[in-house]
């Protein structure tokens, strides 16, 4: 195309769209026909209009289709557009209550929990979630507080109870009436994708009354007229109308469509939808709901077993446990999971906010060895979230994590703080600096480690100084990576104090600057220390060569 450059192609909204993206299948010519799914990914590709601009925007949810595409990140921008940002919600909050203190105490409560602060970056979910809370906190004595909702199944079950407790018994009959019609619809939408309903679409599911609090009229332009037709006032409203369906007695169909992978493993439109599901069987909020109309838990177990079988492919399973708030049932779950997969797809913030709710909850040690990956974006806000957890590892590392100095700080406050067995710690080119020395001093707290790895990490003589301070009285370390770290012949000094380590049988060196100077001082480390059998230290100067 020519001046395929001046092309901004808008794609609002990826993650409703109505056809699943196919990566798989991706569209590479814009002369073939192909299906609306493989065209899109193309043009998120590039293999479509590669010159032109891709203007995307997509809840969470959507950022799983994101992360397929292989962008370049010089010329590709990704930005994340919230809606409110952090002061806005800090600012509705004070304006909503108008009292300063209740403020306070809500957006506190909020900071601790990324699930529902995440809910209040959405204009329309900061006021559902400030209605929600408004109560809990009329008190200042939190010993005779309720406990406070964490869960969005429990914000959602508060708007509802609150939506008909507000409107009357006689509205809340004739919805408990509708109720079963009103939920199919929602879930036939996700089902097909639909979040625009006619005239029809209502008559088919049995909806003769229109309940002006969940569905808005929106009129399409036809060539011949405006057409009504109506939708909820957000498609996370309709998921939990969605998932409430399954819990009404009178619901005959099974939960399994909810679960079940479709073909293209880029269809995740029932995601939201199974975490309101396993949500709804909660304590909390079938006490809320309970109120005003029965609920079954005929499919329990059912959504259970599912839970248990998707476990290790599948990381919203983890969010269904959050929402579940099950103790016993989160402890089954952890029993056999693998914790390496389960790191390696945390796409955000929330992801990591589930795991860590499901490995506090289990509290048990993980012996497997770990590598998370964190993303590019929020690295600090991710560790601060995954830190109350950071002790239950036995092997931790980073690899290729910008988590700078900052970062190592948030991990080291969290090991020394609680009784850790902690053995391996790995950080490679984590961009840690020259002052990180003092962070690095409290690995002497760490009485089982046995691997230290810093490799491509600038973290020079004044790093490598606060380190050997804290290995002073390490007695069990037997592997230490110091590969590329910016070392100088000021650090050969430094050095000589692992000669109290008997254990260490490794010390890598490669790509070290240090000079032949280093040389009488390395040999003489590695004959005081039989069980060194590894002393790589070729580097800069090819003749540093130690037998």
């Amino acid at each position: 195309m020519e001046n395929a450059f001046r092309v901004l192609l808008v794609i609002d909204a990826l993650d409703e769209l109505k056809h699943p993206l196919d990566f798989d299948n991706v569209c590479k010519s814009p002369q073939e026909p192909n299906k609306v799914g493989s065209i899109i990914a193309g043009l998120l590709q590039g293999t479509l209009l590669s010159q032109g601009t891709v203007l995307v925007t997509t809840r969470l949810v959507g950022l799983q289709w994101l992360h397929r595409v292989d962008y370049d990140p010089i010329s590709t921008c990704m930005v994340e557009i919230m809606g409110f940002s952090r002061e806005k919600t800090e600012g509705y909050f004070e304006k909503f209550y108008r009292d300063e203190d209740k403020a306070k105490q809500v957006l506190e409560h909020l900071s601790e929990n990324e699930v529902l602060s995440s809910l209040c970056f959405n204009p329309v979910f900061c006021w559902i979630t400030a209605t929600c809370l408004s109560r809990y906190f009329d008190s200042n004595d939190k010993s005779t507080r309720d406990p406070v909702p964490k869960t969005m199944t429990e914000i959602f079950s508060l708007y509802l109870h609150l939506h008909l407790r507000h409107h009357g018994a006689e509205s809340i009959t004739r919805f408990s009436d509708s109720l079963l019609s009103l939920c199919r619809l929602a879930f036939h939408g996700v089902k097909e994708r639909k979040i625009l309903f006619s005239d029809e679409d209502l008559r088919r599911e049995g909806i003769t009354n229109v309940p002006q609090g969940f569905l808005s009229e929106v009129f399409v332009k036809t060539e011949v007229e405006s057409v009504c037709h109506y939708e909820f006032f957000h498609l996370t409203v309709q998921e939990f109308f969605a998932a409430l369906y399954f819990h009404l007695p009178e619901c005959e169909e099974s939960v399994d469509e909810v679960f079940v992978k479709h073909k293209n493993r880029d269809d995740d439109r029932f995601q939201i939808v199974q975490q309101f599901l396993s949500g709804l069987f909660a304590n909390k909020p079938r006490d809320t709901l309970g109120k005003h109309f029965k609920l079954s838990t005929k499919s329990e177990d059912k959504v259970h077993s599912l839970l248990k079988e998707n476990k290790h492919k599948d990381l919203n399973c983890f969010h269904c446990v959050y929402e579940l708030q099950d103790i016993e049932f989160t402890k089954t779950m952890m029993e056999d999971v693998k914790f390496e997969e389960l790191t390696q797809n945390m796409n955000s913030t929330l992801d990591c906010t589930v795991v860590v709710y499901a490995l506090q909850t289990a509290n048990k040690p993980v012996v497997d060895s770990v590598m998370f990956k964190l993303g590019s974006t929020d690295l600090i806000q991710r560790m601060k979230i995954l830190a109350p957890a950071f002790h239950l590892y036995e092997k931790l590392g980073f690899f290729l994590q910008s988590i700078g100095d900052e970062g190592l700080a948030i991990l080291m406050k969290s090991l020394v703080s609680k009784p850790n067995q902690l053995k391996e710690l790995r950080l490679r080119e984590c961009n840690l600096s020259t002052k990180c020395g003092p962070i690095l001093r409290d690995v002497k707290n760490f009485i089982n480690l046995e691997v230290i790895e810093l490799g491509d990490n600038d973290i020079g003589d004044e790093g490598l100084a606060g380190l050997m301070e804290g290995l002073k009285f390490q007695t069990k370390l037997r592997k230490l990576w110091l590969r590329k770290c910016n070392l100088t012949t000021k650090s050969g000094p430094l050095l000589r104090e692992l000669k109290n380590i008997r254990n260490l049988e490794e010390l890598e060196l490669k790509e070290c600057n240090l000079s032949l100077k280093s040389q009488p001082l390395l040999r003489d480390l590695k004959n005081n220390n039989t069980k060194l059998e590894v002393l790589n230290v070729l580097g800069n100067d090819s003749r540093l060569v130690i037998p």
